[in-house]
Formats: C-alpha cells, structure tokens, sequence
C-alpha cells in the first residue's frame, strides 16, 4: 500500500546470500546485489546501468510495477534482457516480460515465492542452462 513502508530487502536478506538492498534514484547497479524498489515507488532500469525511481501512476494498481521494470530493462538491455516472473496473483509483469528475448514465467508451473526460496538454487539452475541454451542457439 502506499503509505507501507516495509523495507523488502531486509524480509529477503535472511533467506539469501546475495547482498539485498533497497534502489535510490540514480544508483548504480552492482552486479552480484539483488536491488528492491522503495514502497511506493517505480524500480526502473537506465541504459547506463544506473537505477532510477520513479512515482508515475500504478501499473495493474501497483507501485512498483513489475511491467514498469521489465519495460525500462528489455528497453536498456535489448537482447541481453532476461526476465523471471515468480507470481501470477495479477497481470503485472507480463506485458514487459514479453518485450524479453529471455523470459521465464515461472507460475505457470506452480510455483510460489515460498516455494522459490526452499527450492531457488535447482530453479535458477535451470533458468541458468536455458538461458545458456538460447545463447549458444543465437
């Protein structure tokens, strides 16, 4: 909601060991961090590898929108882009998970977030050899 101020990283931080952290405007994306956009705000991806925030209306009455930044990524990153949707509980994350060469909508099999984290590194494991796959294929 907005007026939620939960900070997402700090939920996910015990559950992984790749560093979390929640997104400012204009910081750069490190690789090897798993970036959270603020409540309330849009996570957008810049084509210089920065992080922008935004606060344009909610998308599928969500901010963030997962479209907003599936969009702003396969618009910066082209056919580098690779998106993975966990959750079908709305439509967000589809349209921009379409604009991706390299998209996996994992809730068509499903799976649930909890279910992500028990079983995350044999899911990313397969996530990882299609997606080697397909660039072996190009």
């Amino acid at each position: 909601p907005a007026h939620s101020r939960i900070d997402v990283s700090l939920a996910y931080a015990p559950f992984s060991r790749v560093a979390a952290v929640e997104a400012e405007d204009k910081m750069p994306f490190e690789k090897g961090r798993a970036h959270f956009a603020p409540p309330n705000y849009h996570l957008l991806v810049e084509g210089d590898g920065a992080l922008a925030l935004s606060q344009d209306e909610p998308v599928w009455h969500s901010r963030p929108s997962i479209d907003v930044l599936f969009e702003s990524a396969a618009r910066a990153y082209g056919a580098r882009a690779v998106g993975v949707l966990l959750t079908g509980a709305n439509p967000d994350g589809a349209a921009g998970l379409s604009l991706m060469p390299l998209a996996f909508k994992l809730a068509n099999a499903g799976v649930r977030l909890f279910e992500f984290v028990a079983h995350g590194r044999d899911l990313l494991r397969e996530l990882l050899v299609a997606v080697e796959a397909q660039r072996a294929a190009d």
